[in-house]
């Protein structure tokens, strides 16, 4: 019964992150088609203002051109020991993210098992045999991946 259950969490977090894959990329995918006719008319526009100027149709732009390249930065929220998440979505969303040209990281909360109050400025606390271990762990996937921003809460 508790395997049946973990199966049905595992499915329903794969089916999650793949809607969130698909969503983003088709939010994604009208912002970066309208940027790039827009950036390919506005550059054809140049061209054109140049050329009847007597300018070099094929000069490049100046620095003060308003044109730049749209850049999407999507941040996934995953807990410390959710590596089995953050394969999932290396293996689903990160060849979809990759066609589009969105850069992907996932932004990690500091492992932290300890029942006590943050705020109650208890000195000496040591990490738990699990903090250490998760830690570890997240330590050497920031390594392998280099996909990782850990934050500090």
């Amino acid at each position: 019964m508790a395997e049946l259950q973990l199966l049905q969490k595992r499915n329903i977090i794969i089916l999650l992150t793949l809607l969130l894959c698909i969503f983003s990329i088709i939010l994604s995918c009208d912002s970066i088609t309208n940027n790039v006719t827009q950036t390919h008319a506005e550059q054809r526009n140049m061209k054109q203002v140049r050329a009847i100027d007597g300018e070099d149709a094929f000069a490049t732009n100046s620095t003060n051109s308003t044109l730049s390249p749209l850049k999407i930065f999507v941040f996934t929220l995953t807990k410390p020991s959710g590596n089995e998440a953050r394969k999932i979505q290396r293996e689903v969303c990160r060849p979809l993210y990759d066609r589009h040209g969105i850069k992907h990281m996932f932004a990690v909360g500091k492992p932290s098992y300890d029942s006590r109050p943050p705020d109650a400025h208890i000195q000496g606390q040591l990490a738990t045999q699990e903090e250490i271990r998760v830690s570890q762990e997240l330590l050497r996937e920031s390594e392998q991946y280099k996909d990782i921003l850990v934050t500090p809460n």
